[in-house]
């Protein structure tokens, strides 16, 4: 039922083992597996003021406009990273949220729920005072084969069933359910819990849980891409029915309702009425994700509901829970009987201008010549590609209910940077399967139809009253403060007992970026008033900081770790050690958490967080000094920042410290008195080698930077080891596509390499496209034209070390079929070490223009004064992370 395109600009896919972050400078967020977000042309609006420096990142933003369907996507990430448990296990889990007590063994909840399902089963069979005379009425019933008549009777529950169930369009039953659920939730006001139960107070007054009718009023979020500016419409999605707090519920009615019940004391007499009234027709006025706390698809298959028990019972009649994707037959109209298929009725043809949009384009995403798997961990193998074209209708919609509630997670879970979780819940016909969405993935229950099994729909009502805020999702690391989208965080610089800091972050003016399981990555802007952990005598405030924000794998090589490793090659007094030092992002301080719920899942789920199909994650905020993005600059200042950041990767990488993830992006600068310093940034997908074990061989990188053998491997799906030439091969396309699209740090040439960010090009076809490149490459911008000879010298040494590598190849092949074994190479074609490689290369990256020495000299001595590190040397002396 959603409206789940998304209108973009360009895109940049990254293609990584572990889900790639962005830098820090773009306050980005990566897009699930493997996408960078796309942007918009520099006309359309940005999502943050001036007051925010952040990377333009113009280079994506391409003048024509692309519209990405997203089914595929979430339809991939569900079938990897879907776990199912049995419905009653769900609940038990879901009552361990709402526990008071410290004791939240199975044992015990077992117990707690029996309890509960006792009192619900009495709610469901009590006040049975209403005879049945209408034989449609008994026909809808399950009566016993004996037993008088006049003790044949119904109550309100089974009233509202009986509404529910004479209902044949989904649209239309998005009513009776509201009001089903919301005379449950009243009914359970007026009951005392049981004694025994030890389960958290209902949440009351404004914070009264009270469902909705949503449909057919569209949610609209403007996301945006990782330069900033947003996409040129929003996402739209229309969830059937919702579930909000009565606060943000009555901010969807209109103003003289609103009015009305701010002069109400009476907060309970304010959720009746909206319960029963305004909750069930349309609302006035859209809520948002971020205030959404759960969602739920209503569907309808052609087959007779189940008959509505004249007594209910604790007894529970699974359904399987289903597959991630199921049949969505299109069924105009609703009919009486069929095949029990699940239908997508067209109650939106056009619910708004905005999605009017799209023709498919000839080109499939999956290209010809991709080989299965080739390109079965990109977003690009998920998408398609449609051009804007105000004068065609989109095309039907056939999603499946639990791809649409994956959306709707991904919206809740990408409307802020404390959102670490989301509820939500598919409804066919009478049977609910539960989903929980989380940064490692989703877990399903088994179905529960609640016409048989009422008293566990109480059960679940009762429970779902029950959640605070942290229970719905935001994450209690981030401490709330007074203006909306500031949140306080403590961290730990490198000495745990003195350097404790509280900082404030600024999520305001960031943009939205729509992610699932993935790190959920975001940079925002931070301030403290604390001391600086690496110099105490110094404020933070001195800095103009942001915090890096995401949920990293815990198989993950610790990002800290690898700082820690680079500031300690910093510190040494080798030749090489300039070239580290002052050229690597500053850490202020740093914050680790488990995963709130990972215990419970593992425990109550019975789900293996290191073997089952969930990632395990971690919450990780880093601090640091903000930096630029390299692209801003043109002239020397860029060459000096290129050669910087050329020279601190080669000597990490003669160090065992292995960036692999060379990008636009992750090339940055500073200024110090003035000068411009290259920072080589971003190292969550580095390593640490070592030299008694072999070249790891996760294919990382961002692919219109990537290197020519990773790309053309998708092709074999072979695992090659990550050399150093593939990093220098990476650095090169990266000054290309600068100096072909930049002037003056604006980009006036949009068609330059734009085939590089092409999803619907197979890998190994664009890998033939880049290395074309290589020999002719797109005229340089006239602030780039005067050192446009080094980058092709660079460039020359790319290709001839291509080259070699495939004679290499050839020879190796050709020895193996005449001799059967592979005999020494001839010296021509052995490869050189990567310190000799590197070496050479300096001498050509070093090998700069007498205008361009002096500014180069007078920085590098500038830079050369801060030997101490500032500081960052303390992180070399913290334990192993």
């Amino acid at each position: 039922m959603a409206r789940d395109y998304i209108y973009k600009h360009s895109q940049r896919t990254r293609f990584r083992v572990f889900d790639r972050v962005p830098t820090q400078a773009t306050l980005s967020v990566s897009l699930p597996m493997a996408i960078d977000s796309p942007t918009t042309p520099r006309k359309y609006h940005t999502a943050s003021d001036s007051s925010i420096q952040t990377t333009t990142g113009s280079s994506r933003a391409l003048t024509s406009t692309y519209a990405y369907e997203v089914k595929h996507v979430y339809e991939n990430e569900l079938k990897q990273r879907t776990e199912t448990v049995p419905f009653h296990t769900f609940l038990l889990f879901l009552l361990s949220l709402v526990m008071e007590t410290e004791d939240t063994a199975v044992e015990r909840l077992s117990q707690v729920l029996k309890s509960l399902l006792s009192d619900a089963v009495a709610m469901c069979n009590a006040d049975r005072t209403d005879a049945i005379k209408d034989k449609s009425i008994e026909s809808a019933l399950s009566l016993p084969d004996v037993g008088k008549r006049e003790e044949k009777k119904t109550n309100r529950l089974q009233k509202l069933l009986l509404e529910f169930r004479k209902e044949a369009d989904e649209r239309n039953r998005c009513k009776p359910f509201c009001s089903l659920v919301n005379t449950i939730l009243e009914m359970k006001q007026q009951k005392p819990d049981p004694s025994e139960a030890c389960l958290r107070p209902p949440c009351d007054g404004n914070d009264r849980l009270v469902f909705q009718r949503n449909d057919p009023v569209p949610i609209r979020t403007q996301c945006a891409g990782g330069d900033n500016h947003l996409f040129f419409s929003p996402t739209i999605r229309v969830p059937d029915v919702i579930g909000l707090t009565l606060r943000d519920a009555l901010l969807t009615t209109e103003e003289d309702i609103r009015l009305k019940a701010s002069k109400t004391v009476d907060l309970l007499k304010v959720w009746k009425d909206h319960a029963f009234n305004a909750a069930l027709e349309n609302p006035e006025e859209a809520t948002t994700f971020g205030k959404l706390q759960v969602g739920l698809e209503l569907k309808r298959t052609d087959n007779p509901m189940e008959l509505i028990p004249l007594e209910f019972s604790d007894e529970l009649q699974e359904v399987p829970a289903r597959k991630v994707i199921d049949s969505m037959d299109v069924s105009p109209e609703p009919s009486p009987e069929g095949r029990g298929d699940v239908t997508n009725s067209k109650k939106r043809k056009s619910d708004s201008s905005v999605n009017a949009a799209c023709k498919r384009t000839k080109k499939s995403a999956e290209a010809e010549g991709d080989p299965p798997g080739a390109r079965s961990h990109t977003f690009s193998n998920a998408v398609r590609d449609f051009e804007r074209d105000s004068d065609v209708k989109l095309p039907a919609r056939k999603h499946p209910p639990n791809v649409q509630v994956a959306i709707y997670a991904a919206e809740r879970l990408s409307s802020s940077i404390a959102i670490n979780h989301s509820l939500q819940f598919v409804i066919i016909d009478s049977t609910i399967w539960l989903w929980w969405f989380d940064r490692g993935g989703a877990i399903q229950s088994g179905g529960m139809n609640f016409i048989r099994n009422l008293p566990y729909l109480v059960v679940l009502l009762d429970i779902l009253r029950r959640f605070d805020q942290h229970a719905w999702g935001v994450n209690r690391v981030f401490k709330k403060k007074e203006t909306d989208g500031l949140f306080d965080v403590e961290l730990l610089g490198p000495q745990p007992e003195l350097a404790k800091v509280t900082v404030t972050l600024d999520a305001r003016k960031i943009p939205l970026y729509l992610h699932l399981f993935s790190r959920g990555t975001a940079v925002v802007p931070a301030t403290s008033k604390d001391p600086c952990p690496i110099s105490p005598n110094t404020k933070l405030s001195k800095y103009d900081m942001v915090a890096k924000i995401y949920h990293v794998d815990e198989q993950q090589e610790n990002e800290i770790k690898i700082l820690t490793a680079v500031y300690e090659v910093a510190s040494r007094t080798t030749e090489g050690a300039k070239h580290v030092r002052g050229h690597v992002p500053v850490l202020f301080a740093a914050g680790d958490w488990e995963d709130e719920y990972g215990e419970r899942v593992e425990r109550i789920l019975n789900i293996s967080r290191a073997q089952g199909k969930r990632l395990s994650r971690r919450l990780r905020v880093l601090l640091f000094q903000r930096l630029e993005p390299i692209h801003k600059l043109s002239g020397k200042k860029f060459m000096k920042a290129f050669r910087d950041c050329f020279c601190c990767h080669g000597v990490l990488w003669m160090n065992n410290i292995h960036h692999r993830d060379i990008s636009e992006n992750n090339l940055m600068f500073t200024r110090v008195k003035g000068g411009v310093v290259g920072v080589l940034n971003d190292f969550d997908l580095s390593i640490i080698h070592r030299d008694d074990r072999p070249l790891a061989s996760e294919r990382t990188g961002t692919i219109p930077f990537m290197s020519y053998d990773l790309l053309y491997a998708f092709k074999t799906d072979r695992r090659i080891p990550h050399i150093y030439e593939y990093d220098v091969e990476s650095f090169v396309y990266v000054a290309m596509w600068i100096s072909a699209r930049y002037q003056d740090g604006e980009v006036i040439n949009h068609d330059a390499y734009r085939e590089w960010t092409k999803t619907t090009i197979a890998p190994h076809l664009l890998a033939g496209t880049k290395r074309n490149s290589l020999s002719k490459p797109v005229l340089p911008t006239k602030s780039h034209g005067q050192h446009f000879d080094i980058i092709m010298l660079l460039a020359a040494q790319v290709v001839q070390c291509l080259n070699n590598a495939q004679s290499r190849e050839i020879y190796s092949n050709v020895a193996l079929w005449r001799a059967g074994t592979v005999n020494d190479l001839p010296p021509y074609l052995v490869q050189e070490s990567p310190k000799a490689y590197y070496d050479r290369l300096s001498l050509i990256v070093n090998g700069i223009h007498s205008d361009y020495v002096e500014y180069f000299e007078m920085v590098d001595k500038i830079v050369e004064k801060y030997k101490d590190m500032g500081g960052l040397s303390l992180w070399c002396s913290q334990p192993d992370a």
